[in-house]
């Protein structure tokens, strides 16, 4: 649905301590930001929704899309809170994590002291894949 002939959007972003939510109305934008539920996630998104729907005097029903995101999943990895977890990756890729090639502050330290690796070796493996237009053989 439209409100004035205006398209209505929103996203919405679970983050580690905040939730954002914007709200886009035609060319207008709303923003609140709530407090995640660590426990129930989906519980800032709907606050989050119905407070900018109020603010952007929007009913839910007049929303045309949500898109949503989240660093969740992420941040439990980097801060090591995640349950047992393996990467999975094409062949010729399974080091990729270990060898570390990214732009870092520090890439020319030779005395820098890495972390262990977010994911063990041992749980790392590679697929032999070939991705074509109408299936994916494995």
């Amino acid at each position: 649905m439209m409100k004035d002939g205006k398209q209505i959007r929103v996203g919405v972003d679970i983050g580690g301590t905040f939730t954002d939510v914007a709200m886009e109305v035609g060319s207008t934008l709303h923003s609140v930001k709530v407090l995640t539920d660590y426990s129930y996630p989906e519980n800032a998104i709907v606050k989050g929704i119905h407070e900018v729907a109020e603010i952007a005097g929007v009913e839910l029903s007049q929303i045309d899309t949500i898109i949503h995101g989240t660093t969740l999943a992420t941040n439990a990895l980097i801060e090591r809170r995640s349950a047992r977890t393996a990467f999975i990756t094409t062949k010729g890729f399974r080091d990729v994590i270990e060898m570390r090639t990214e732009s870092r502050f520090e890439q020319y330290d030779l005395d820098i002291v890495l972390p262990a690796p977010l994911v063990p070796a041992t749980t790392n493996a590679s697929l032999s894949t070939s991705v074509l237009v109408r299936t994916a053989r494995f």
